[in-house]
């Protein structure tokens, strides 16, 4: 008998989590708020985490991803092209609103990267200030637009992030 009762208030315990799921969706129908549609960053100046996290369909946290990563290719602030520039093979450029950070990606291990990017920097007439143990370094140089730069190296798969931040006049 009370395999019966246990038995009965588990089906009833599920029927109301299954009911109490199913009623979210059908909420957001009765209330008129729409899923949110995808954003490209141009529109939206970036994609949020939250909006790929919160996502409930996996086709449509895919789509926003692809669209990011299809935006259009940002132009590098012109102290940056002068005086800092990219080493052979960076790709994936990004740079932020007001040009003070750039990031790009390198297909080669971070210590070979790192290596690249100071004697690229060294070849611009910038001066290696190391940070220890983060493989990455502060720039600085005398004159110009920019005179300090600091560069991080993190590994992303089997590629390179470089990411600098710079203090331009």
């Amino acid at each position: 008998m009370t395999v019966d009762i246990h038995t009965k208030r588990l089906a009833c315990a599920c029927a109301i989590v299954l009911a109490a799921i199913s009623a979210i969706p059908l909420v957001g129908m009765l209330t008129g708020q729409p899923a949110a549609a995808a954003q490209t960053p141009a529109a939206s100046g970036g994609l949020r985490a939250s909006d790929i996290v919160n996502e409930p369909d996996p086709l449509q946290a895919l789509c926003k991803l692809e669209l990011a990563a299809e935006s259009t290719p940002c132009r590098l602030p012109s102290y940056f092209e002068q005086e800092i520039g990219l080493p052979v093979g960076a790709r994936d450029v990004r740079v932020n609103g007001d040009g003070s950070v750039v990031g790009y990606v390198m297909d080669k291990s971070p210590p070979t990267a790192f290596e690249q990017l100071c004697s690229h920097m060294e070849d611009a007439g910038w001066t290696e200030v190391p940070l220890g143990n983060i493989l990455g370094a502060t720039f600085v140089k005398e004159g110009g637009a920019c005179t300090w730069a600091l560069a991080s190296c993190v590994e992303i798969g089997c590629s390179t992030s470089v990411v600098f931040r710079c203090v331009a006049r």
